[in-house]
């Protein structure tokens, strides 16, 4: 068992700063407090602990708040690519068999038609329903699903724990160390890996994420002059 990673960074370092999107900002406290509301909304629309639930929108504050929800509920998150024609994610939603969708209201026309899903709008107003916080989470628990390019074949449907998340985090901090005051830019997708992975380190560690919706060459390139972050996930396009 391990503690569950947003109420245990919500208690250690309540008051710190966990996520800045432009000239917005959150503590860790706001956005346990802002997930467990949204948690609560997600049961309101009849959504269950532990369901299997896709997520997909850009990488903004409210996708990072409907990831910390699902994860509150202990859910299966299915990651989808917001770029994949509407078969691909026809595939894998049929493949994962996830009970609904939860997507900005800006992708929405992107999904398949009678596809179950809740806008993000939707979601944010919506009646609170109740459900037991766990304060503890199994090691092998399923967090997420991140389905493959599809290389040799159809895309497959991987499935990353507790477990595994941890013990990535903890091979970061082994190669690269780790200090109170890093900040760790984001301008990677959060349904890819390398994106999850900083908001995983952010939990575990404390560390503040800077988060970008798109890579912006100018704006990154002051944040960095300016000792504003101390790291960040690129690909090579991005050098």
């Amino acid at each position: 068992m391990y503690p569950n990673w947003i109420l245990q960074r919500a208690y250690l370092t309540p008051l710190r700063k966990a996520l800045a999107y432009k000239k917005q900002s959150w503590t860790f406290q706001e956005l346990n407090d802002l997930s467990i509301k949204r948690a609560r909304q997600l049961v309101g629309l009849g959504i269950q602990q532990g369901d299997r639930i896709a997520i997909m929108g850009p990488s903004k504050p409210e996708l990072v708040i409907t990831m910390y929800a699902c994860m509150h509920l202990q859910c299966e998150m299915v990651m989808l690519n917001r770029r994949l024609s509407q078969g691909e994610l026809a595939y894998q939603l049929e493949d994962s068999e996830a009970v609904a969708v939860l997507i900005a209201d800006e992708d929405v026309n992107k999904l398949p038609s009678n596809t179950t899903h809740y806008i993000f709008s939707t979601i944010e107003e919506s009646a609170e329903g109740m459900f037991d916080i766990v304060r503890e989470w199994p090691l092998h628990q399923t967090t997420t699903i991140m389905y493959t390019s599809g290389t040799t074949g159809f895309p497959k449907g991987v499935r990353q724990t507790v477990g595994n998340h941890q013990a990535s985090a903890t091979a970061s901090v082994l190669n690269i160390g780790l200090q109170a005051d890093d900040i760790w830019l984001c301008a990677v997708p959060l349904f890819h890996i390398s994106g999850f992975s900083i908001l995983v380190r952010s939990l575990l560690y404390g560390n503040q994420v800077y988060l970008y919706d798109q890579f912006d060459v100018e704006a990154i390139t002051q944040n960095i002059i300016n000792g504003e972050v101390t790291h960040m996930s690129v690909v090579a396009v991005t050098l």
